[in-house]
């Protein structure tokens, strides 16, 4: 049968004649163009700019381990450079702690020869624990016009801080110094218009105190699910203040909350001495009375138990086994009960967890720890309220928050039944001291006025 077209060798060379040569021609225009833009690029570039007018720069340096000339304390604007200050005083310099391995690293990092770090740590021995040095604590240095080394001073916060200065002799001395702590009681109310935190926060700084709503009230309200614009709170409370500056604060005396949804809350501290037995309505009936103690001071509750929820991170339901406590890094983590570590270290997605073993085959779960408090090992016994870590969000996190799980033999449960299960009320000489208390905090409840 005769041929209809051409062959198979013909027509693959006819398609490399169509279009390769084209093609060809397309590059060889794309490297033209592309190397008169570069010409174009390597001419401006080489000719001088013109001189641009210096920016102010940031008073202290953050960079691990970088100079940075000292502030003055009473320099109001940070954003403008601090006063030069008297020229001729030594010259002083601070540096950040930043990811040195030892306490003699970070001071040989500072400008410190072998010999003078030797004497600093020597002075501070005893005074200073060295495993507990943090990136953020600076290293303020001191030297004289000769450059011999005068005085150091490390500062852990405002309120805390070691100085190293020579004597008499020429050797160096080390002595501690901290701010006197004291403490104002406030009597706040507020008004809600988009959660408890917020409107804490507006009045001065203390969301943190959200979390003592969230705790005691836990079992007849759900904070984010309840509140409504329009809610209004009282609190009475302990104001913790170092240097004249805020430093947090102590267990509520008083708590009142008014709900739109769930009606009025109160409840009132119990104290025998300086510690908090417990929170009671007025009628000496508990608020809390579970085994379990809440592991950590918080913010709010960013997600509650749920065996449904979907994953933050994955995008899939997955059942959520405990709850979430939003956190700051750092915040103390503490024994839920007294128990056993069975487990301290790090777990996948879980980040550094501790779990611990309790009676009546309960086991309790501490995720996403920053870091573990020390001797928190395998065998190690705890008693209740006992440091065991600090918040952190390692692991699969979105944040900073401990993860809290409660486990019974084989099954996960609601951590808050447990919490909030309902206790024993006062009776006897103790309902008796208990409602003399309530007098006073109501007393002072009244004069409650908002700070802002």
């Amino acid at each position: 049968m005769p041929s209809l077209g051409p062959s198979r060798g013909r027509r693959a060379r006819i398609w490399r004649r169509r279009w390769l040569f084209p093609s060809l021609l397309l590059l060889a225009l794309s490297l033209a163009a592309a190397a008169t833009v570069g010409a174009r690029h390597l001419a401006q570039t080489s000719e001088t700019p013109e001189p641009k007018a210096p920016q102010a720069q940031a008073p202290l340096a953050v960079e691990a381990n970088a100079p940075a000339t000292s502030a003055s304390p009473n320099h109001a604007d940070p954003s403008e450079p601090p006063p030069a200050g008297d020229p001729d005083d030594p010259a002083q310099t601070q540096y950040l702690f930043g990811k040195a391995r030892t306490f003699r690293h970070a001071l040989s990092a500072a400008g410190l020869n072998t010999s003078e770090g030797a004497q600093v740590e020597q002075a501070l021995r005893g005074k200073l624990d060295f495993r507990r040095c943090k990136p953020n604590d600076i290293i303020e240095i001191e030297r004289a016009e000769s450059g011999e080394l005068t005085a150091l001073t490390y500062r852990t916060s405002k309120a805390h801080w070691w100085s190293v200065t020579r004597d008499a002799r020429g050797q160096f001395q080390a002595s501690a110094h901290q701010l006197p702590e004291t403490k104002q009681r406030l009597a706040l109310t507020g008004t809600i218009e988009t959660s408890l935190g917020a409107a804490l926060e507006h009045e001065g700084n203390l969301s943190g105190l959200a979390g003592a709503f969230v705790q005691v009230f836990g079992r007849k309200m759900r904070f984010d699910r309840d509140t409504r614009s329009g809610d209004r709170f009282k609190v009475l409370v302990d104001i913790k203040q170092l240097g004249g500056e805020f430093s947090g604060f102590d267990d509520p005396h008083a708590l009142t909350y008014e709900s739109q949804a769930v009606g009025t809350l109160e409840a009132y501290a119990y104290r025998v001495g300086r510690k908090v037995q417990g929170y009671y309505d007025r009628s000496g009936n508990a608020w809390e009375g579970g085994w379990m103690r809440v592991p950590v001071r918080f913010s709010r509750i960013s997600s509650h138990f749920d065996l449904r929820r979907r994953h933050p991170i994955l995008g899939r339901v997955t059942p959520h086994l405990g709850v979430d406590y939003a956190a700051p890094i750092g915040e103390v983590v503490r024994a839920a009960a007294a128990g056993t570590v069975s487990f301290a270290g790090r777990k996948g997605p879980n980040g550094n967890l501790v779990i611990l073993k309790h009676r009546d085959g309960y086991t309790s779960y501490y995720a996403h720890l920053q870091r573990f408090a020390r001797n928190i090992k395998a065998g190690v016994s705890v008693k209740q309220g006992e440091p065991i870590g600090h918040v952190g969000s390692t692991g699969r996190s979105t944040g900073p928050h401990l993860h809290f799980g409660v486990k019974r033999f084989d099954r996960f449960l609601d951590p808050l039944e447990v919490l909030h299960a309902p206790g024993p009320a006062l009776t006897g000489a103790a309902l008796q001291r208990f409602k003399a208390q309530v007098s006073d905090y109501e007393r002072q409840l009244k004069a409650a006025k908002r700070r802002s």
